[in-house]
């Protein structure tokens, strides 16, 4: 099957809100942000934030990425949604494409009661993005499996994910790195690593322009 076939539409997965974090400028700018799990507010109040949202999507191909931000990555959590922002409304949107936010908002303290839900948001993404400082976080927390599934629906053809990436921060601590996470960060070379949060705002816009190169243009009967 084509991984490029239409993914756009928007699940009907119950757990999907739009992240409250984001201010309404941001909202205006066009990054249309969900997260994961909403934290802020009732399901129902969280279902009418993402049904207003619903005419403004509409008239663009969206797809979704995923970050993942385990351990004290809060501050690039946040960078994710700003550059998200900027990249949609001065590259993305002009194309007539509109990438979507994803995440697990800082408020989930226990996503595994959630992890059905998470994995499912996962399978529903064309990009995932994997941050990693020293470890991939605690039980309650854990984002080694979503990174796994994320790398297994990128290599079924019947998926629509297309890439998987992951961008080291420069460890406080580099002898407190969980083992698996040096492995890893050995594996894929040390690419895409970073200090400050400037660098990782640049290999994000960097990140995105490559993919926005292999999203195709929706034509117009």
């Amino acid at each position: 099957m084509d991984k490029n076939r239409n993914t756009n539409g928007l699940s009907e997965i119950v757990t999907i809100y739009v992240d409250t974090t984001v201010d309404a400028a941001r909202l205006e700018a066009c990054a249309t942000s969900i997260a994961g799990i909403a934290t802020r507010g009732s399901r129902r109040e969280g279902q009418r934030e993402l049904d207003g949202t619903m005419g403004l999507s509409m008239a663009y191909s969206m797809h979704r990425i995923f970050c993942a931000t385990p351990g004290d990555l809060e501050e690039e959590r946040e960078a994710f949604y700003s550059v998200m922002a900027k990249f949609n409304e001065t590259k993305a949107m002009p194309r007539g494409i509109l990438f979507v936010s994803l995440s697990i908002v800082p408020g989930v303290a226990d996503k595994r009661a959630f992890q059905p839900a998470v994995s499912e948001n996962i399978r529903t993404c064309r990009y995932y993005i994997q941050v990693l400082e020293d470890t991939w976080g605690p039980p309650e927390k854990n984002f080694e499996r979503d990174h796994a599934l994320a790398v297994k629906c990128a290599a079924d053809p019947d998926q629509p994910m297309q890439d998987v990436a992951v961008l080291f921060k420069k460890p406080l601590l580099p002898h407190q790195v969980e083992p698996s996470v040096s492995e890893l960060k050995r594996s894929r070379g040390g690419e895409l690593a970073f200090e400050t949060i400037e660098q990782y705002r640049e290999h994000l816009w960097a990140m995105l322009s490559k993919w926005l190169e292999t999203v195709p243009v929706a034509t117009t009967a």
